[in-house]
């Protein structure tokens, strides 16, 4: 049944549709600061929207919303339990987008290479598993708020799975120098190379908070 509720702060309609899984193929383009498909002008390019069900694939009509920032997908002839896959091809710049930071090499700690991250995603009220392939530059990692399943290092491309259903304003990125620290078998922490005595230092408390939560939560898996 639909969910009753309403969120003044998302455009998305998702009282109608259930997301139930994510997908993310991007390559990261730091000389240009875009994310995936090609090198554009404009802030927010949609090369074309496909829907996948039973087999079949057929081209949607879609609108870019420029003034309230939203992407309408039209979809027509769908009973309520369909399950259908909706593929989205597009690019987006650093120009005026919200979602991204970009950084210089000279706005970074270690000033040597460019720096990209997400900021807060969407509303709560949607979850989904998630899946990702993301390709960047040599000598950069790629992080996401999932497992790293794979790592092909002829294309430096890492390969992510969050199998727990997330809200999508936790799915996040980053894409940079970086290197990691284990804190505990639990808990790694990642940041620039000069910055990894600081950042010990700043969480070396989190297993003792990873415990009590735990033993009001049960065991962290």
């Amino acid at each position: 049944s639909p969910r009753l509720f309403y969120d003044p702060n998302s455009l998305s309609s998702f009282n109608g549709y259930r997301i139930v899984h994510t997908y993310f193929d991007l390559n990261v383009d730091f000389n240009t600061n875009i994310l995936d498909v090609e090198p554009l002008n404009n802030e927010l390019y949609i090369k074309k929207v496909l829907l996948k069900s039973n087999d079949t694939e057929k081209l949607l009509s879609f609108q870019v919303d420029i003034e309230r920032e939203s992407l309408i997908i039209k979809i027509n002839d769908l009973s309520k339990d369909s399950i259908i896959s909706i593929i989205i091809y597009y690019s987006i710049s650093n120009t005026k987008c919200t979602a991204l930071q970009w950084l210089t090499k000279e706005q970074t700690a270690d000033r040597k290479y460019p720096y990209m991250f997400s900021q807060c995603q969407d509303i709560p009220g949607v979850k989904s598993t998630f899946t990702a392939k993301i390709t960047c530059p040599k000598l950069l990692t790629v992080l996401m708020s999932g497992l790293q399943t794979k790592y092909d290092e002829n294309t430096n491309t890492f390969y992510f799975e969050q199998k727990q259903a997330i809200p999508s304003y936790l799915i996040a990125i980053a894409v940079g120098q970086l290197v990691s620290y284990d804190l505990s078998p639990c808990i790694r922490v990642w940041t620039e190379p000069s910055m990894i005595k600081q950042c010990q230092y700043e969480f070396e408390d989190a297993e003792i908070f990873l415990t009590a939560a735990e033993q009001l939560l049960g065991e962290y898996q």
